[in-house]
């Protein structure tokens, strides 16, 4: 009897730390939340755009000169995209969207590894020297707000 009470206290503890490390690891960082050292846009200094080791731009730096089409290459976990995409927003500096669309995945999304992207943005001129906001949503079927996370990069047109 001994036996088995210390072998569901065992379990009982095992189980614990398991939600307890998974519930860490897994906390979703809501729209304002960066890697460290970071402005608080998802962007770090002036390496590739990046949002909590989860996704990676590589084609766009912030505050970068754009021009329509912009080509915005990168790579995601398989986490961030559902059925094999995520959607984006070309945004001008009120806020008002001037492009939006899915990003298909480029290999098999099913995992937790890296799985690289490419897409074009086509979009009506903007005054030059104005501000915009390219945003990469974490795909959220669910709409959870738990679920939401979002990588944001500062451009200029």
């Amino acid at each position: 009897m001994k036996m088995i009470g210390g072998i569901v206290v065992v379990l009982v503890v095992l189980v614990g730390a398991y939600l307890f490390l998974t519930n860490k690891v897994q906390a979703p960082v809501i729209n304002g939340g960066t890697n460290s050292g970071s402005d608080n846009t998802g962007t770090v200094g002036t390496k590739d755009p990046s949002k909590d080791d989860l996704i990676v731009v590589t084609s766009v730096k912030a505050n970068q000169k754009v021009s329509s089409p912009l080509t915005v290459q990168g790579k995601a976990r398989g986490s961030w995209y559902f059925e094999a995409s995520f959607p984006y927003e070309l945004k001008d500096a009120e806020g008002h969207v001037l492009a939006q669309g899915p990003v298909e995945a480029q290999g098999d999304w099913m995992t937790a590894e890296y799985v690289p992207f490419t897409f074009i943005i086509n979009y009506a001129p903007q005054p030059a020297g104005s501000k915009g906001t390219l945003v990469l949503h974490k795909d959220n079927p669910s709409g959870l707000p738990e679920n939401e996370n979002q990588l944001e990069i500062p451009i200029t047109f």
